[in-house]
């Protein structure tokens, strides 16, 4: 049945529970057409039973409806009992009662204040009566309490199971349970909690992708008028056709709109579905024959319906004989037969389609009781089928056009059937979300009514919530996964047809989106509208006709636009495609062009053009137009026309031609000359334009670069490409010139959908610029309007983004974002003289606003306003501390308040108060000290908390909730106070380079997100706001002068790990572990740092300065522990630390030399160790012997062997020494290594080993080789380094030069390049390259060509060597824990400019215009 919500359904629902004897001894209420809500209480005195009674009774109940007429009675029995522990029982009625209809449920939260009432039969008034009051709020036990009025009655007992009506939303909020004796005060429970789902399930009221039925009708909402109108067509003309686009909801219009009234109206209905297949004749038999004679077996039936087809075809009198008939069976005032789905028969069958429309509209006709209709949904393109000569006239009476849903009643069909479901709820600004990602794209209604079915079935406690939404990805999320299910059902040769239709529905737009694009369905190939015939039925593809005109021309358009850039499968195709189609849709404005023009030869096409649409035309044929084609065609036969009319005037000028040819020839080459030379200019001026741009517009300092490297490829272009790539490798987009003045702060929505910046201009003039669409790649600003002037300290924006509200003046100022531009002014009922301290916050539902003040004399104010009205709310007393409030803002629940306030002892004070009465919930006191501290975040909806070395959160509601650890926690936080960007330093801050590594700890979550941020560090900092991201990690946006920077961030894995002092970290290979080793333990934690183990290392006696050094062997399966100028110790595996080799006694003597106290050197100690394959490592001795051996057996592979002719004899006491022998491992040569020891230094000899022989290959001899000095911890890096392949070998020889090696032709490579003594080599780079490093600052030098040398600046360390182009630097923050990063940096300039082009490319602006210099290409660097 369809449920009607009136006021007047709280007396039609309410019930009066009896007992045998037929004294009364409670209330109840409808809550489903034969259910009855009361209390289980209740239900036990009926049975005379302990009212707290654990089983339900299964006798009957007795009760009846004292508000209806004749007051009907019925009997019950118990459907559901005291279902949560709750005090309700649910009654199900032997038959539903005629008058009764359930009450309208509303959702029992935030309703302070509102008025009530309720009708219950207390002792002496078995009749009944009202009581009025005012709801307040939940209590401690989760009942609702209530307040009579008085003078008046009061509620008593007798009210028990009686429904509380709440006037404010129209609908029961509870049900009361509990009084207080001889008080005014009462108790409901409230709403959400009568509901059993388990035994009364909620029906899904939406539809997914199937149409409403008849029997859906009471969910059927937003189409009331088209309803009414196409009821009165219905009654006004024999036949109606209903002819709307795809996916705008004409059937469930017809079925669930139009035909319960009809049948409302005693007609009688019948459906009919013509199949392509079968002749109009044999349709409409059929179907007439099942109305005529119902009780026909199925050959009968058959039979006769051949009959009555033969009669249909050849004679035309019977359409009315059968008329009669139809309606002699009619039980009422006529008969209505329903056509659904025409529109596939006339596309399938014209001919067919057109007999079967003739015969309908013979069929209908009569008035009044003896009437029969016709009702037909159609789309638009049916109409060409139906009109004849014949037929026009009644096809122009019968259509009625059905358009898309307005926004309005698109919210009424999303919010009206959750209204008519008990106990269903949507989590507030739900509704609003889904019809704002619905847009106005067509076909949108079946992608809603999917979104809102995965909602249900994804429902919380009977609530539909953004979570679920979020996990959908919205309207557009749930069309994806639609999508795929479509693309599988087609056959292989439609999949193979599918990129081709598709390309054709988008058009490249900027960067790497496309825009949706409909088309013509004349210009598709034959093969594709027959893919798009069969495709629009299932809304992945919407028909329609182009409008005005004569609407004769069919346009096929994508469902939704979202397609495009949310369904992978689609995207790829349209990247595939992207060449072609932007080579298309030029031809399509050349042709456009051509045509305005009056066909002008002139713009017809010639030369390059002409020959490149030959030869896209020999590859996409089918997929150019009839029209497309023909214009090229005439291009080509014009052209072949000039050709000829050329030839002859070149035989005639031949002569002169070759005289100017060689005047002309030589003028070319000059011009040419002139136009490189102009171009280099032009191309070094924009590398020095964008290096000395100012750090504070760093958008068009990038396209600067952009442009250099466009117009040519020099030094100082690739510099500062370089430069840029470096500043923004993780740009997500970069845009100028959004806001004026300079950015100085930011707030932000929790999901960035709203941004409002503060700049200022001359005089420090505030300017408040809303920005929209920034996560989105399309950024649009609006200035806010009558800005207060001076000095504005507090401001706010709601959740939602609609409102945002600043202090200034004596008053508050707040803008509407949706709306005007020009603010609301909120005057404060108080003024005090000085305010030392304020806040401003938006409750988490964005419907209130509170504002709190404290002067200097620390007395306490505090007021809110209605953020919808502007109206002022009442602020009960105590809701501020007496001493005024440090920070103050709602929780995640709006109904509550929690501040920070100083105690007289200067500690801190935390209290959670119900903001309607300013009841205490919560309250705690911290110490505060230099290690201790507590901030709100999350705009109130988390407690942040230091407590010396532990940092952590809790949420917060009407009481604090659980902790989350956190990696870091301080009182900086993001635009959305929901992230701690960690503070700068000299460590995650490069000044030369304009850029942070900024990490940022998720204050909910504890999960840290690093990205890099350009910087203007000379500026005041504006902070950022950071946003999730789908992928998972965050969207982060930057302010940065007038620009708006939109970098990506991800997720960090590696961490944290705990900080050792005077510790050495190694990385294992793979990435997965890091080694932490001292000379007390050594430390294995997993990249996550979730996993971490730790042994005690045995002591090592008292020789000279024992450090402890960890190598990873080649397959990070083994840490291999050493001392430096020692020994090896021992082997230990990452699986388990625990299962120790001791490797000390592998190297015959080394252990008793390093063991005999002698601080000397002896010659036989280790002095460096390698990783070779698996688990071998190599190891060099410090008087030049060479070993290999296997850590995981302790196995002596190769013995030690003397590398060189004679043992070193240099300086025997440790602190003599300035040099060391160095040992690495040549890549992809297995066993083999490149040694110099300190013997071979000097000489310059480096001496090539094949230890698994052992076997020695070459020596490369040269100048003298450097040595780095020092005991650093961590050892020095080694002055020789391979490139990967292991066949070139970079030497940093003494006196700051570094050469080159042929490994294998044994000769040094011509050139080489001059670097510091403390430069340390990197890698070797393709080309004539060698990449070294020194104090953040990395240097690629071109051997050939000092002056070709580029620089990036860098935070952290350069991993142990370069992979091809790619540069990894480790990076680490934190100080008592800390992480590792890797960055990684691609050094192909091409490379880094597609990279950025990708993410930043874009037309000049005006201003970017006027600095071009001359010579500079004039389309945009990334065309």
């Amino acid at each position: 049945m369809t449920v009607e919500w009136r006021t007047d359904s709280l007396q039609a629902s309410q019930a009066r529970i009896r007992l045998a004897d037929g004294e009364v001894v409670g209330a109840g209420f409808l809550i489903a057409p034969d259910v009855v809500c009361t209390c289980a209480h209740v239900v036990a005195q009926v049975f005379d039973l302990p009212a707290s009674v654990e089983e339900a009774p299964s006798g009957r109940v007795d009760l009846d409806f004292p508000l209806l007429p004749a007051r009907p009675s019925v009997r019950a029995s118990v459907l559901s009992w005291r279902h949560g522990g709750a005090d309700v029982a649910l009654l199900r009625l032997d038959a539903p009662v005629e008058g009764a209809r359930p009450a309208r449920l509303v959702d029992g939260t935030g309703v302070w204040g509102h008025s009530f009432r309720v009708f219950g039969y207390p002792a002496g008034a078995d009749h009944g009566c009202w009581v009025s009051g005012t709801l307040r709020a939940e209590q401690g036990s989760g009942l609702l309490q209530m307040e009579a009025h008085l003078p008046g009655p009061r509620v008593a007992e007798g009210f028990s199971g009686s429904p509380v009506w709440d006037d404010v939303q129209d609908g029961v909020v509870g049900m009361t349970v509990a009084v207080h004796r001889g008080a005014t005060t009462a108790y409901l429970l409230p709403s959400a909690d009568l509901i059993d789902e388990h035994t009364l399930p909620s029906p899904c009221p939406f539809q997914g992708l199937t149409a409403f039925t008849e029997e859906d009708a009471e969910f059927f909402h937003g189409r009331e008028s088209d309803t009414i109108r196409i009821h009165e067509a219905v009654h006004r003309r024999p036949v109606t056709l209903v002819v709307g686009p795809s996916g705008c909801g004409k059937s469930s219009l017809v079925q669930a709109g139009v035909l319960p009234r009809l049948r409302g109206e005693g007609m009688s209905v019948c459906e009919l579905r013509p199949v392509p297949g079968a002749h109009a004749t044999s349709i409409l038999a059929r179907a007439l024959t099942d109305v005529l004679e119902p009780g026909l077996g199925e050959v009968e039936r058959l039979t006769r319906a051949e009959e009555l087809a033969r009669l249909l075809a050849t004679d035309e009198g019977i359409l009315a004989e059968l008329r009669g008939r139809v309606l002699a069976r009619a039980q009422g005032t006529g008969y209505v037969l329903f056509v659904d789905q025409f529109e596939e028969y006339a596309r399938a069958v014209p001919a067919d389609a057109r007999e079967l429309f003739r015969l309908l509209s013979g069929l209908a006709g009569g008035t009044g009781t003896g009437a029969l209709r016709i009702i037909a949904t159609a789309r638009p393109d049916s109409l060409d089928v139906l009109v004849t000569a014949g037929t026009s006239h009644l096809v122009s009476d019968a259509v009625q056009f059905l358009a898309p849903l307005a926004a309005d009643d698109l919210r009424r069909a999303v919010t009206a059937p959750v209204d008519a479901v008990p106990g269903l709820w949507f989590e507030p600004g739900l509704p609003e979300r889904i019809v704002a990602d619905a847009g106005d794209e067509p076909g949108r209604m079946p992608l809603v009514q999917f979104t809102l079915t995965e909602l249900w079935q994804r429902r919380s406690r009977s609530m539909l919530t953004h979570a679920a939404y979020d996990d959908l990805g919205g309207v557009a999320g749930a069309l994806v996964n639609y999508a795929d299910g479509v693309y599988a059902a087609l056959t292989r040769e439609q999949q193979d047809l599918a990129p081709r239709l598709f390309a054709q529905l988008a058009r490249p737009g900027d960067n790497d989106a496309f825009v949706r694009r409909p088309a013509r369905t004349a210009d598709l190939a034959p093969e594709l509208v027959e893919l798009v015939r069969e495709l629009a039925p299932g809304k992945l593809l919407v028909l329609s006709h182009a409008p005005g005109g004569a609407g004769q021309e069919e346009i096929v358009d994508l469902a939704h636009e979202a397609l495009t850039g949310l369904w992978p499968l689609l995207h790829g195709w349209l990247v595939e495609s992207r060449d072609f189609r932007a080579w298309q849709e030029q031809l399509r404005a050349d042709l456009h062009r051509w045509q305005a023009r009056k066909s002008d030869s002139a713009r017809l096409l010639s030369g390059v053009d002409l020959a490149e649409a030959d030869r896209r035309l020999a590859r996409h044929r089918k997929d150019v137009s009839a029209e497309e084609y023909a214009y090229i065609q005439l291009s080509r036969h014009h052209s072949r026309r000039r050709i000829r009319v050329r030839r002859a005037a070149i035989g005639a000028l031949a002569l002169l031609t070759v005289i100017s040819l060689v005047l002309a020839f030589s003028t070319w080459q000059g011009l040419q000359r002139a136009e490189r030379q102009l171009r280099l200019q032009a191309a070094n001026l924009l590398a020095q334009a964008s290096a000395d741009h100012p750090a504070d517009d760093p958008a068009t300092a990038l396209q600067l670069a952009l442009a250099a490297w466009n117009a040519r490829q020099t030094p100082a272009t690739r510099q500062a490409l370089l430069t840029q790539y470096v500043r923004g490798q993780d740009l997500l987009g970069s845009y100028p010139s959004v806001w004026r003045g300079q950015a100085n702060d930011l707030v932000a929505t929790p999901d960035g959908r709203v941004l409002v910046l503060r700049s200022t201009l001359g005089g420090n003039q505030p300017v408040y610029t809303a920005v929209t669409g920034a996560v989105h790649g399309k950024p649009r600003a609006r200035e806010l309007r009558d800005a207060p002037k001076g000095l504005v300290q507090w401001n706010a924006l709601s959740p939602d983004g609609r409102f945002f509200a600043v202090t200034a003046a004596g008053a508050v100022h707040m803008w509407r974002l949706d709306g005007s531009p020009d603010p609301v002014l909120l005057p404060l009922a108080r003024q005090p003289a000085t305010v030392s301290r304020a806040t401003l916050d938006f409750s988490s539902d964005s419907r209130r606003l509170l504002l709190t003040m404290k002067n200097n004399a620390e007395e306490s104010f505090a007021e809110a306003w209605e953020a919808e009205s502007g109206s002022r709310i009442r602020v009960p007393e105590g809701i501020a501390p007496a001493g005024g409030a440090d920070e103050a803002a709602f929780t995640a629940d709006p109904n509550f308040v929690v501040t920070i306030s100083y105690t007289p002892d200067n500690d801190k004070r935390v209290e959670i108060r119900d903001f309607r009465t300013a009841r205490l919930r919560y309250t705690s006191t911290k110490k505060i000290n230099l290690s201790s501290e507590v901030w709100l975040g999350a705009g109130g909806e988390l407690l942040v908390w230091r407590d010396g070395d532990t940092e952590y959160s809790q949420p917060l509601g009407a009481v604090p909730g659980r902790r989350t650890d956190l990696f870091a926690a301080g009182g900086i936080m993001d635009g959305t106070s929901r992230y701690h960007p960690l503070p700068r330093n000299s460590g995650n801050r490069s000044d030369a380079g304009q850029y942070d590594e900024e990490t940022l700890v998720d204050l909910s979550t504890g999960e840290s997100y690093h990205a890099r941020i350009p910087r203007a560090h000379e500026l005041s900092d504006p902070g950022l706001a950071a946003v999730p991201h789908h992928d998972g990690g965050l969207v982060v946006l930057a302010p940065l002068g007038t620009a708006l920077m939109v970098v990506r961030a991800e997720k960090d894995t590696g961490g944290p790990f705990p900080a050792v002092n005077d510790a050495a970290f190694r990385l294992s290979p793979d990435g997965r572990f890091l080694a932490i080793a001292d000379e007390q333990s050594l430390q294995v934690v997993d990249s996550g740092g979730t996993r971490r183990q730790s042994v005690p290392l045995p002591p090592l006696g008292d020789n000279y300065f024992p450090h402890v050094t960890p190598t990873w062997t080649a397959d990070s399966q083994w840490v291999v522990l050493w001392t430096t100028q020692g020994n090896l110790l021992a082997a230990y595996p990452a699986r388990d630390l625990r299962d120790r080799v001791p490797l000390d006694d592998v190297l015959p003597g080394v252990k008793a030399l390093v063991s005999d106290g002698d601080r000397g050197l002896q010659g036989g100690e280790v002095e460096r160790v390698v990783a070779l394959e698996g688990s071998e490592v190599a190891l060099s001795t410090v008087d030049g012997h060479l070993a290999r051996v296997d850590a995981a057996s302790a196995a002596l592979l190769t013995r030690p062997f003397l590398a060189q002719s004679a043992p070193w004899t240099g300086p025997r006491h440790i602190g003599e020494v300035f040099i060391k022998g160095h040992l690495v491992a040549r890549p992809q040569h297995p066993g083999q290594v490149a040694v110099v020891t300190r013997s071979s230094m000097g000489p310059g000899q480096i001496l090539l080993w094949d230890l698994r022989t052992p076997r020695h290959i070459a020596t490369l001899s040269g100048h003298a080789v450097s040595s780095p000095t020092g005991y650093d911890r961590e050892p020095e890096r080694p002055p020789l380094v391979f490139d990967e392949s292991g066949s070139r070998l970079a030497v940093q020889n003494t006196g700051g030069v570094v050469r080159v090696w042929d490994v294998d032709g044994q000769k040094q490579l011509a050139g080489s390049a001059s670097v510091s003594t403390s430069h340390a080599l990197i890698g070797i780079g393709k080309g004539d390259r060698v990449v070294s490093y020194e104090e953040g600052e990395v240097t690629i030098h071109d051997l050939t060509d000092a002056s070709n040398s580029d620089t990036l600046h860098v935070l952290g360390q350069p991993a142990e060597h370069m992979r091809g182009e790619h540069l990894t630097v480790v990076m680490r923050d934190g100080d008592e824990t800390f992480r590792l990063r890797e960055l990684t940096f691609d050094l192909r300039p091409e490379v880094q400019f597609r990279t950025l082009c990708a993410v930043a490319g874009r037309d000049y602006t005006e201003t970017e215009r006027e600095l071009l210099p001359d010579g500079t290409p004039a389309q945009p660097p990334c065309a």
